[in-house]
């Protein structure tokens, strides 16, 4: 068996690399070689990473690493999340109010829902409950609860959302 053939540049003449490969006309592989004293002029970084119009869920949101995730997050284009926690306490009410204080500070708006799972909640009962409110939570498993919104999705719809759960008898 015969090994394909190896084309090399170096870093500085990427752009004839490119070329080549964009012609489409080689055979085997083209490889860049980067000497140690190479130093790029310009590192273009992306602005953002994560779509602002989607959530993103965090388990275990107000410890210290779910917490620098968030903040890091918002700092790429996230702007809205679901941080979950087992053991909701005045500590991470404080924790979590430093962040929405310090994205205010940034002008960033930034939805956060918080889903504090206690033991002695039926999720069951739960789900059924909202969903005679017209409210559809799904069951993932293992102790995890969903709800999807749509782009449709209001703040009068989201208000009444919240005085379901805020409301919700156990």
């Amino acid at each position: 068996l015969e090994l394909m053939p190896i084309t090399r540049y170096s870093i500085e003449h990427m752009k004839d690399a490119f070329t080549c490969l964009s012609k489409s006309n080689h055979i085997g592989k083209i490889v860049l070689d980067i000497d140690e004293t190479f130093y790029p002029e310009t590192c273009l970084f992306p602005t953002t990473i994560f779509d602002h119009k989607k959530y993103y869920l965090i388990t275990g949101g107000f410890g210290g690493l779910g917490m620098k995730l968030t903040e890091w997050m918002i700092s790429y284009g996230a702007r809205n999340f679901i941080l979950t926690t087992r053991n909701y306490n005045e500590h991470n009410k404080q924790t979590i109010d430093h962040l929405i204080d310090k994205m205010k500070d940034d002008n960033k708006e930034t939805n956060i829902v918080i889903f504090n799972v206690v033991d002695e909640l039926s999720k069951d009962k739960f789900v059924n409950d909202m969903l005679l409110k017209h409210i559809k939570i799904s069951d993932m498993g293992q102790g995890k609860l969903r709800m999807v919104t749509h782009l449709d999705y209001s703040d009068a719809m989201h208000e009444i959302v919240l005085e379901a759960i805020n409301n919700y008898q156990f």
